[in-house]
């Protein structure tokens, strides 16, 4: 049948390796079956070498929170046509498993969006495995090994664009 495990990333860097998985394709990550992680678990413990430890991942997204300024030209932008969102949706939801995700790309995925001039991320947060949200820094690597973004966790306010200072 059908592999269940279409991700995986290893790191062996805290004296064990930490396996992290996840089903589904490119933009619609999940969970792996649980039967298909003991399968998995089973295979490991009876290939590894002695006293090898390992930790399985297998839990759902780290989700996103974002608050941002957007400045626009108003020709190119209707910014009730929610461009910046999707932007950021098939930014977060394609981005390399178990990739460093980092605050300055997102503005880049922002600003890929025609007539988009400027922007300021003023809040970006990460939550994992139903924690709260924290500040997520510079760039971070999921606990899971993906992202996602919910639609009410993208505070977006649009501001025209006019070339005068800014505060």
């Amino acid at each position: 049948g059908e592999n269940p495990v279409t991700c995986c990333s290893v790191d062996d860097s805290m004296l064990r390796l930490k396996i992290k998985i996840a089903g589904g394709t490119e933009g619609s990550r999940s969970t792996v079956p649980a039967a298909a992680q003991a399968a998995l678990e089973s295979y490991l413990d009876q290939e590894k070498d002695a006293g090898l430890k390992y930790e399985i991942v297998n839990e759902n997204s780290n989700f996103l929170k974002i608050k941002a300024t957007v400045w626009y030209d108003p020709l190119l932008v209707d910014p009730s046509g929610y461009a910046v969102e999707d932007a950021l949706k098939t930014y977060v939801s394609g981005y390399e498993f178990d990739g460093l995700l980092n605050r300055n790309n997102m503005v880049e995925a922002m600003r890929s969006v025609a007539g988009v001039r400027m922007v300021r991320i003023s809040q970006l947060q990460t939550k994992y495995a139903g924690g709260t949200f924290a500040d997520l820094g510079e760039q971070k690597r999921p606990e899971c090994g993906y992202w996602n973004i919910q639609d009410n966790d993208m505070d977006i306010s649009y501001v025209r664009y006019t070339k005068t200072d800014i505060a």
